[in-house]
This record gives structure tokens, sequence and C-alpha cells, in this order.
């Protein structure tokens, strides 16, 4: 019996979950006392290691603990001195060592490094070339991969395929609290070196990712020392340091360390030849001369003389790539056709199609694992993340995932950002890490954010191309990054033209997404709705899928429409007859779902959406909606506000106010927003 294996017969409650496992968390103080009722102890194996996490904070010696294990016997055996060690090696970088010639031997050779203190940290790959292996503060092996196929040059350098880098030696971090200070230096490397003599560094993976250092990580630490390389990359490294510790709110004292004559520790570890005394004279010559970081910082930011590309050294150059060097790799679907993995998609339609609805029904299916049309066949669950500015969770959102079938145990709903101790609503780009981090811990494969409009900060002009670009370009670079597919909800333009064109205002709502679907009614049965594929940039258009709405559930058409998207995105017309009535009742519905609206507004977004106001009050009359006096503060009334019967209403429930006429004149060009949920009480279930 291999470790996981005994792990998941001493846990009780367990059942699959993604890639891993859930179970009942085992430790006796759970839930102050009243134990795990729900699991919410997530087991995994990563590399041959046991991962366990509680998500109300129990903390891993705790667990492993309380069911009669040590934390040792949640790691592999270590390797024997007479069989190196060689480690699997995952899809995402499978392939690439292939061509690599590098090993751990020959790297400490070249770089006069300690063979002992290289094979913690860097193992060999099947096929040649190594993996860094990098750590987290309390000495584990992070789930991340980087590998070097040659000794030679950035091009073997490589990152498993949606790995967010972190800095390479966390589980150094201690020693720098000790001591007080701590060295940031570029690469793997570097760190390496300063390790060999016993200097507390972090290896941050490149030049730009700055980014990477954390709060956490600086906790203890008064005295920083950058390492500049005399380059290019240097002079971004030290800019990019000073800003991310502006960013952090860091307080102590930063300096800038420099080496004439050599590049980095490395270069000055081979030139010494690994003798420590004449490093640490060197270095020691470094520290004295070090100046603080925003004397330098002032100094990059002059403006530098103009001199011919070819004249420069260490400037940055195009970053040219022959594309046979290139891996192909083929499109991963949820759903073939429609929903590519790791990918950022756009679902438009006009308001009352449905589109929420499908979102919905798509988000249970990847809960359950339940085929979607076209499937032959299942898959396992998997956990979805929710943001629903515009449906209250407890009246809307649950009880409408409930009838669909979802295991509400894999839906997490994100309501906002917690700052200052009070949620804020969660806006891009500047919470996009937040909203990373949400899809890390949940391990969701489906973000959905009903609408796209929601996440934007209300100064967004979505009819310029930067600004559009600027807001959801980070949506794009999160899924590909975390291989999320997210599934971003948006509303059409007024007025007729190419489905292409129809969606919200800049034309880059459209062509950011890979894949932009719409939702609409079909031209011949109103009740029927469909999903088309608008455009598509990873394969074929496939014909589009059917779905009605029958009490409460989604029910998919077993066979696909000959409808293009044009058919489904065209505005309904000869509006007068039963259909048009059928669609105004829904728009109703669909307005109304989140509280009274005023019947001025209601006017104004009907006569958008193109229902006349005769329709529009035979549909209220059927739906039993009645008429409330609008008033002010003062009890004074303004107009009328309609507001859905609760249930248990007959249907031909008469207007306590009929004549609810707008009152003022009316402006058909004013643009009709519902209220903003956000500001509502809605239950929080997850806070960023």
């Amino acid at each position: 019996m291999n470790r996981l294996q005994e792990v998941l017969r001493r846990l009780q409650g367990v059942r699959r979950s993604g890639n891993g496992w859930v179970a009942r968390c085992p430790v006796p103080t759970h839930g102050k006392g009243r134990g795990d009722r729900n699991p919410s102890l997530s087991v995994s194996e990563v590399h041959g290691r046991v991962l366990l996490h509680c998500f109300a904070g129990c903390l891993p010696e705790e667990i492993v603990g309380a069911i009669g294990l040590r934390m040792s016997d949640l790691f592999p055996d270590p390797p024997s001195r007479s069989t190196p060690w060689r480690s699997p090696v995952p899809p995402s970088v499978r392939g690439r060592q292939e061509r690599g010639t590098l090993t751990v031997e020959e790297l400490a050779k070249a770089r006069k490094l300690p063979l002992d203190l290289l094979r913690r940290y860097v193992v060999n790959l099947p096929g040649g070339g190594v993996r860094f292996v990098y750590r987290l503060e309390d000495g584990q092996e992070a789930p991340v991969w980087r590998i070097r196929l040659h000794l030679e040059g950035d091009k073997g350098l490589k990152w498993g395929r949606g790995d967010r880098p972190i800095p390479f030696g966390l589980d150094r971090l201690q020693q720098a609290r000790e001591w007080g200070g701590l060295i940031l230096l570029e690469g793997e490397t570097d760190a390496l070196t300063a390790w060999a003599h016993g200097l507390p560094a972090l290896g941050i993976p490149g030049a730009n990712q700055a980014g990477t250092l954390e709060a956490e990580h600086l906790r203890g630490v008064s005295r920083l020392w950058v390492w500049r390389e005399p380059d290019e990359g240097g002079r971004v490294f030290v800019r990019g340091v000073a800003r991310r510790l502006g960013e952090l709110g860091w307080r102590g004292t930063a300096a800038v360390l420099e080496l004439p004559g050599y590049k980095d520790l490395n270069e000055l570890q081979v030139a010494t030849g690994g003798d420590r005394d004449a490093f640490h004279s060197a270095f020691e010559e470094a520290v004295k001369s070090a100046r603080l970081l925003e004397e330098v910082v002032g100094e990059l930011e002059d403006t530098s003389p103009v001199v011919d590309v070819e004249e420069r050294a260490g400037e940055p150059q195009l970053d040219i790539v022959c594309l046979s060097d290139v891996e192909p790799q083929s499109t991963e679907w949820h759903w073939p056709g429609f929903l590519p993995v790791g990918e950022l998609v756009l679902m438009a339609g006009d308001p009352g199609v449905g589109k929420s609805f499908a979102a919905m029904a798509i988000a249970a299916a990847f809960s359950t694992g339940a085929p979607l049309p076209g499937c032959t066949e299942g898959r396992e669950g998997v956990d979805v993340l929710l943001l629903t500015l515009e449906d209250d969770e407890s009246r809307v959102v649950r009880p409408r995932l409930e009838a669909l079938g979802a295991d509400l145990r894999r839906i997490h709903v994100v309501r906002g950002v917690r700052q200052g101790g009070a949620p804020v609503p969660l806006l891009l780009p500047e919470h996009v890490e937040h909203l990373r981090r949400a899809i890390e811990k949940t391990g969701a494969r489906l973000c959905v954010i009903d609408p796209l409009v929601g996440v934007l900060p209300g100064t967004t002009d979505t009819h310029r191309q930067a600004a559009v670009r600027a807001a959801v370009s980070p949506l794009q670079r999160l899924a590909h990054e975390t291989g999320c597919t997210i599934l971003a909800i948006a509303h059409l333009r007024k007025g007729e033209g190419p489905a292409l064109y129809r969606p919200n205002a800049s034309i880059d709502f459209v062509a950011m997404p890979r894949v932009v679907l719409g939702v609409g009614r079909t031209p011949d049965d109103p009740n029927l709705r469909a999903v088309a594929v608008v455009k598509s940039n990873l394969g074929e258009i496939p014909e589009a899928v059917g779905f009605r709405i029958v009490g409460g559930r989604l029910e998919w058409e077993a066979e696909r429409l000959h409808l293009e998207a044009d058919d489904v995105l065209s505005p309904p017309r000869g509006r007068e007859g039963g259909d048009a009535l059928c669609e105004a009742e829904e728009f109703l519905r669909e307005v109304l779902r989140n509280g009274p609206l005023t019947a001025r507004d209601i006017f104004k977004a009907a006569a958008r959406a193109g229902i006349s106001e005769i329709t529009l009050r035979r549909a209220k009359t059927r739906l039993g909606i009645r008429a409330i006096p609008a008033k002010d503060e003062k009890g004074r009334t303004h107009g009328w506000k309609w507001e859905l019967p609760p249930s248990g209403w007959p249907d031909d429930h008469p207007d306590d106010h009929p004549d609810d006429q707008p009152i003022g004149p009316r402006d058909d060009h004013l643009d009709f927003e519902p209220q903003n949920p956000r500001q509502e009480g809605h239950s929080v279930q997850m806070i960023i």
C-alpha cells in the first residue's frame, strides 16, 4: 500500500474531487470541536508527495497526528546513493527534454557548486536536462516545473505549461529572518551560489518577475540587498523590485549591490575557483560600495542617449524564434467546439433569452461531470467559480443550480475582495491576482463572470479599443496561465447587423476571446433557444445547440440545429403576435428578478429591446405584476414601480394601480442599467 492509499484509508468521507480527493478533517478541534460535517480536507499527490489542505485552517501537522502518522510519512523515500533519482515528467513539459544534454553533475562542475547542495534543489530529467526543485517555506516541493536543457543560454530554460512562477528558495527565508537581511538575485544558479557561502538569498526567476515577491516573503526582513547585473536585464530587475516593494508597502532599508568586472555571483564563484576566502573578500567589497535603492532607481529614470541598435551592448533585441523549434500543441476541449480548456470565452445575448441560465447549466454539468451536448461520455466533476453580479446567491443562483442538479460542494461564489475589513467589488485589472488566487485555491476548471461589464471599473470607456484591451487581456492571460476556462457573459448592442459585431461596444470584446458564443431565440419557435458559435480561432464552427427552459430546468435538444449565429442573434420581427408576448414575459421576469424597478426604466429598457408598450402591458397583466408607488426619502410619491408577484399569486392578479403610465417625458435613448446587486445584502460564500 503506497503512502496516498494509507492516508486515504485512515480518513472518513473520502470521495474523488477533480485530480484529487476530499474527506472529513480528522482534527478534534475542527469547527470549534463540532467536527467536520461537510468534507473540507483536500488530499492530492504531487511527484510522490501527499499534500493535505484543510480549508478551515487546520495545520498539516495536526491532520497527520490525528490519523496516527508523521509528516515524513507524506514524503517519498529518499533516493539511494547508488541509484540517482530521476523525477517523473508531467505532460506539460513532456517531449521538451529529449534535446537536453545537461546533468546535475555537469552543472555542479561548470558552476563550481557543491554537488550535495545541488542534489537537494536540482534533479536529472529522463532523456537529458535538469529540473530546478522549487520549495515552499515548509520545505515541501512546490508543484511547479522549471527545467534547463543546456548549460548556456536562456533558450533551454522553460516553465511547465500553466505554472505560475514563484521565487526560488522560499525554504531559505527563515535564515534571512534570523539574519535580519535578504539578498535578491536573478535566477536559480546565483541563489545556489549564495547558499553555498551561507548567504541568505532568494532567487527571482527572471529580470521581469519581481511581481512574484510577496509581503509574506519579507516578514521579519529589515534589510534588502538587490544584485544589479550590468545589462538591460539588471536595469529592469532593479526597477521592478523597487516598484514591487512600493506596492507591498515594505518598510525597511534596501541597497543595490554591483561588482565591476563580474556579471553575477556565479561568475564571481567561477572566477575564484570556488575559493571561500576570495569569494567573501570580493563580496564584502560590493557590500561596502552598495548604494541605496532609491538613489540607483533615480539614476535609471534618467533618459539615456540614443545610439544605434548595433552599438548597444546588452540592450533589448527582438525575440525571434524559428517555427521549427516551436513545440506544437493541440487544443483541448471541455465541450468540443464551444468551450476550450484554458481560454477566455465570451457568451453574448439579449436580456431574457436565457444566457445566464445556459451558463448555470454548463456550470452544473462541470460540477457533476455530466456530458454536454455532443459529448459522447461524461467525465469527473470539477470545481467551478462564479462571479454572479446580477443575481442573488440565495434567491436565484442556488435554487437554479439545485434545479439543474449541480453538486453545490463544487460551486464557489466570489462576491468581492476584502479590503480594510469590508468586501469591495472585484474589478479588472486591479484585482486579477485575487481572482488568480481564488482559482488556485479552489482548483476551479471553469470560471463564470456574469456579466463581464460588472467587473470593469465605471471609468472604463467600453467604446475605446485600448481601454477594453487593458481591462480584458488580464483575463485572457489568467486563463492561459491557470488552465481554467473563463466564460464571460455579455449583452448585445441595440440594432441589427452581423452577429460578430453585436456584442457590447468595442469590437475588441469579440476580438480578444478565442471563442465567442451567441444565445438567442430560434426564428421559428420562440420557446426554443439556441447557443451558436459566433467565431472560433481554434477550430471549425459546429452546428448550433438548442435548449428549452421548462419548469426551472434547462433541457438540451438531442439534435443539432441547422442555424447560423446570424439567425440566432438577429432581432426578432413581428413582435405583436403570441411570440412577442412570450418574449415580453421573459423580459419582465429578467429585469424584475432582483426587485422592483420604476415603470419609466422598464419602458425604456423594453423600447431598446424592441418590445412595444402595448405588448409589455399585456405581459404585465398575464404575469400578475403589480404597480406600487415609488416614494422618495420624505415619503412623497414620484411615479410607480413594478414588482413580480410573490409565489402563489394567480396569474390574473389585478393591478393595485392600473394607472402606472410613467410620469414625465420618455427618453428612449437613455441606457437602462439594472440595480447593482453588489449593493444589496447578499450572503457571502467566499471573500478573496
